[in-house]
């Protein structure tokens, strides 16, 4: 068990709060918000449609993904079977604006 369902619930695959997962660089995050390092967490419904992910584009593939920060890096968790299968789970979910 990775956690994600924690943050990503489903069946919107999102909690509607935002976190900190170990991707944003305080010394650039100069954002009108105030939220310093934190983001809104983002449904995963579609989420083949919305590459690049993360905040700044920053990863550009699912793979990259799940090796960045601390809270999405799981590939050494995952044995390469399990990894394909988790990304084939993320390309299946359905496209929200249908």
């Amino acid at each position: 068990n990775l956690g994600c369902q924690s943050c990503h619930t489903p069946p919107l695959y999102m909690d509607r709060k935002i976190h900190d997962v170990g991707t944003g660089d305080p010394s650039v995050e100069k954002n009108s918000h105030g939220r310093g390092t934190k983001f809104d967490t983002p449904s995963l419904n579609s989420l083949w449609l919305t590459a690049p992910y993360f905040h700044d584009g920053s990863a550009d593939t699912l793979m990259r993904l799940l090796t960045m920060g601390t809270v999405h890096n799981v590939f050494e968790d995952l044995s390469p079977g399990e990894l394909k299968a988790l990304i084939s789970f993320l390309k299946s979910l359905p496209d929200d604006s249908e």
